[in-house]
């Protein structure tokens, strides 16, 4: 995806990846970024399951998959507004 010379540039940047000089850096240092959220958000989501009798488990789980959707529908309708459907 992205060279090892911007990954490695971009890990400079993580929190300001608005700095970057160069498309390919900034897409890096977001796509870092991303996965270190989706890391951390997963771990949360996991924890809290452990802390949830058996009982209480499901519905969250459906909320957590509604809410998964949402977001991606949303990041898609966002994205279409602001820069057209995908070529």
């Amino acid at each position: 995806m992205n060279a090892p010379e911007a990954r490695e540039e971009a890990h400079k940047l993580l929190g300001y990846c608005g700095g970057a000089e160069t498309q390919d850096v900034m897409n890096a240092c977001y796509s870092i970024e991303f996965k270190n959220s989706e890391e951390q958000l997963n771990s949360t989501y996991q924890a809290t399951l452990k802390r949830l009798d058996q009982d209480d488990r499901e519905p969250v789980r459906v909320a957590q998959r509604a809410w998964l959707r949402y977001r991606e529908l949303h990041c898609q309708a966002v994205g279409f507004l602001q820069v057209g459907p995908e070529a």
